[in-house]
């Protein structure tokens, strides 16, 4: 891809990867049929996070040294204009309903909430310090957000856009992703060297141990693995979520990251 990427994300069909270049202010478009670069898009400033709709037909990227989002239009690849949200927004996931996207602004402490229909902020949420990864339930009624700095999550209710609860994790949560049936959360703590689990009906926290500096992660579409990005050791280690233990290591890269839902 072009340089410095940092977040990615898979179209609703598959057929798409969208990887966001924080060194060159773009965006790639991959077609994952052929594995090629088929767009590149320019957004704004250090593009961090990036979504797309439930239908596919746009995605929206978190720039961070522009304190915006940009909502992308895939089917012709033109970009809105930039909506200005918190200092320094990183991480960003969107409803499944399509009607509101949250992003977490780094630099604020705060969660920025953008209605899709209008393309603007219609709620500011204070959470922990240094917000990063953040995901949404299936059922679209909870979001959670990876406050790295806090070492906790906070729990957001999308009917009120309102704190309910704060869980305490690992030392510097980053990653961070729920299984499609909204059980379980889990969440990369990367100074921690571990994964926490979140059982999401009573919020109580196991940890599974075994990682090296622990920073993306991800669920498969059946909820049966979660894959995590070890930076440290250029590994993508595998977690069986029926045992919640570590089954396998893939050797990837060097220094892999995956910041993103996929």
């Amino acid at each position: 891809v072009t340089s410095t990427p940092y977040g990615s994300c898979v179209s609703p069909d598959g057929t798409k990867l969208y990887v966001t270049n924080n060194g060159s202010n773009s965006i790639d478009k991959i077609s994952t049929t052929t594995n090629s670069v088929t767009a590149n898009i320019t957004v704004g400033n250090s593009p961090y996070g990036v979504c797309f709709s439930a239908d596919g037909l746009y995605a929206y990227v978190a720039n961070s040294s522009d304190s915006s989002v940009m909502q992308i239009n895939t089917t012709n690849n033109t970009v809105s204009a930039p909506i200005s949200v918190g200092s320094s927004p990183q991480g960003i996931c969107i409803t499944p309903d399509g009607s509101k996207v949250y992003v977490t602004n780094w630099d604020n402490g705060t969660v920025s909430v953008i209605n899709t229909g209008s393309l603007t902020v219609i709620a500011t949420i204070n959470v922990g310090t240094n917000p990063n990864g953040i995901c949404c339930s299936p059922n679209g009624t909870k979001v959670y957000v990876a406050n790295r700095s806090s070492g906790n999550v906070s729990v957001i209710s999308t009917a009120s856009n309102s704190v309910t609860g704060t869980i305490t994790v690992g030392a510097d949560p980053n990653g961070i992703c729920i299984t499609p049936n909204g059980s379980f959360v889990y969440v990369a703590n990367s100074v921690g060297w571990s994964v926490s689990v979140i059982n999401t009906g009573t919020n109580a926290v196991t940890t599974i141990h075994g990682f090296t500096h622990p920073e993306g992660i991800a669920v498969t579409p059946d909820g049966s693995k979660v894959y995590v990005a070890s930076v440290n050791i250029g590994y993508a280690e595998v977690i069986n979520t029926t045992i919640n233990q570590v089954v396998d290591s893939i050797a990837v890269g060097a220094n892999p990251y995956s910041f993103g839902n996929f």
